[in-house]
Parts: structure tokens; sequence; C-alpha cells
């Protein structure tokens, strides 16, 4: 399990929820470890679900020649898309910790997004907190 000391929020472990600033804007997602060079590793919250339903549809047999490698072994952590950024330095303000993800999503849209991401993510046997 991994950690990551943050100036906004507290520490950050494997499964924990964060927001990350980008570009003006903030996006959600769940922590998954350092990546090279201190960057900060997470899956935005859409894409288990993103990648559930490309599951379900090379089950189906749609598109199936693109996804036949991705999914050869089932539906895996490992095919879920992860995004990194730069969390150090100049930068290490850029993440935050959502300490009470079940309170801080009250958006009908967000919430359904966060459930089915955690519940996708806890089958895979990912720490989603």
């Amino acid at each position: 399990m991994s950690k990551l000391k943050l100036n906004i929020g507290g520490e950050l472990e494997t499964g924990d929820v964060v927001g990350v600033a980008y570009n003006n804007c903030v996006t959600f997602g769940w922590y998954v470890d350092q990546g090279v060079n201190g960057s900060l590793k997470f899956i935005t919250l859409n894409k288990p679900k993103y990648t559930e339903d490309q599951y379900k549809d090379f089950l189906n047999g749609k598109n199936v020649n693109w996804l036949a490698k991705k999914f050869a072994n089932g539906l895996q952590f490992k095919n879920i898309g992860k995004d990194y950024i730069i969390a150090f330095g100049p930068h290490d303000n850029r993440a935050f910790k959502i300490a009470d993800p079940e309170e801080f999503f009250k958006d009908s849209a967000q919430e359904n997004m966060y459930k089915d991401s955690k519940r996708i993510l806890t089958n895979l046997k990912f720490p989603a907190k």
C-alpha cells in the first residue's frame, strides 16, 4: 500500500478519493500510488465504468477485434487506464484528499459515478474507500 503526504488533506493511501487540479479544472478519482519520479498515479471516477462497458461490449461480440487482447484474461484492474500528474515542487498543491466522499458527492450524476466506480474497483480487489 502506497502512502503520499499532501499539503492539502493529509496523507493519501491507496484507494483514497482525490481531487486533482489541472488546466483550470478539477477532476476526481482514486489514488493508486506514486508514479515515476514522484508523480501521482490515479484513476478518474469515470474510467472503471467505461472499462466495464467496453468489457460488456466485448462479451456481446462488439468491437471484438480491438478489445480481444485487452480482455484476453477477463476484466482486470490493469485494464483500467491510469492518469499521472506532477504533484511535487511548485506543483505540490495540485492534489487534495476527499475525506468523506459519501458526503462530498451530492449531485446525483457524480454520486452514481462514484458508487459505480467503487463497486467495480472493489470487485477487482482494489481497496476503494
